[in-house]
């Protein structure tokens, strides 16, 4: 049971919580993350297309705050990753190399060969280059390359 003095404190924190929901979850938000992403010539959909393809993941509307609820990346077991707002692998470094360790899971082989200008990422299963993809920033080659990858061989003879 919670005291008298607890309570402001967690008012207040299902307030900010539920604001900070209101403006995660607005269409300015949205718009706001996605022309970024293609203003740098980048597919604003590909970090969901890892999460996705790569990782297995899918998301679920959680509660949060009230009656508020918040998008989560769930792994295929159901547990919870990350809010989806959260997982940015073409920015964030720990996230980018989740994307690498799923691919050395499921059977595949990498390659990085990094240049002062460029980056070129390489998935390969066997003797088949299956993906590959030459790009200015290395941890998009990474997730191209993956895609790529996914996308030319079902998971299922990797």
């Amino acid at each position: 049971m919670q005291n008298d003095a607890q309570k402001p404190r967690r008012k207040a924190l299902e307030i900010i919580g539920a604001s900070l929901v209101r403006r995660m979850n607005s269409p300015e938000s949205a718009q706001a993350g996605s022309s970024s992403l293609e203003s740098e010539g980048i597919d604003p959909d590909l970090n969901t297309k890892a999460a996705r393809e790569i990782m297995g993941w899918q998301v679920i509307e959680i509660a949060w705050a009230g009656d508020q609820t918040v998008p989560v990346w769930h792994d295929a077991k159901g547990d919870p990753m990350m809010s989806e707002f959260s997982w940015r692998p073409d920015r964030d470094e720990a996230q980018n190399m989740q994307i690498l360790d799923a691919m050395l899971d499921l059977g595949y082989d990498f390659d990085l060969s990094v240049k002062r200008d460029h980056a070129v990422a390489r998935f390969v299963a066997g003797s088949n280059r299956l993906g590959q993809s030459l790009n200015p920033d290395r941890k998009l080659a990474v997730i191209e390359a993956a895609l790529e990858a996914i996308r030319s061989c079902p998971r299922s003879t990797v």
